[in-house]
């Protein structure tokens, strides 16, 4: 029983919450990897603008410029979007390096087949994940947890070709 406790994050009775850290831990990587099941087959629709009025509009993410959307809602203090901007922003690269063919019913997944063996896709992977936490997941960021999410981003995009 006191064993069945520990893995489900209760506290016993004489513990200090310490002794339930690892377990705390370990329940919040099971949730995050069935969002990331769940989430790796869905779509990335056409990017959403927010308009002064309050309005939301679609634009086609194909021609939006996505790099300065993702700044104003980093500036906004919407960090959720701004990544959400740079991972469509990092799709728009990717095509327009010849590397995949977007269409709207592709998943994410399916991009990253397109990158096969190539040398993008595991850099590609690592930032697939980290927005399909944030946004899937709705993971709350910090500033710090912000540009690290970010720098991995700029690394993305420095390493394709120009």
């Amino acid at each position: 029983m006191a064993d069945q406790s520990r893995r489900l994050g209760v506290s016993q009775p004489g513990r200090s919450t310490d002794d339930n850290a690892d377990c705390f831990w370990g329940t919040d990587l099971v949730c995050y990897h069935r969002v990331y099941v769940l989430a790796r087959h869905s779509r990335v629709p056409l990017a959403v603008q927010t308009c002064a009025d309050g309005k939301r509009v679609r634009k086609d993410n194909r021609q939006a410029d996505l790099e300065a959307l993702a700044l104003a809602a980093r500036n906004a203090g919407q960090l959720r979007e701004a990544v959400r901007y740079r991972y469509l922003h990092s799709l728009q690269l990717l095509e327009k390096a010849g590397l995949i063919a977007r269409t709207k019913d592709k998943t994410n997944m399916d991009y990253l087949r397109e990158l096969g063996r190539t040398g993008y896709h595991q850099p590609f992977a690592s930032i697939t994940l980290q927005y399909e936490y944030v946004w899937y997941g709705r993971m709350p960021l910090s500033e710090t947890q912000y540009w690290r999410v970010n720098e991995a981003f700029d690394d993305f995009k420095n390493s394709l070709p120009k």
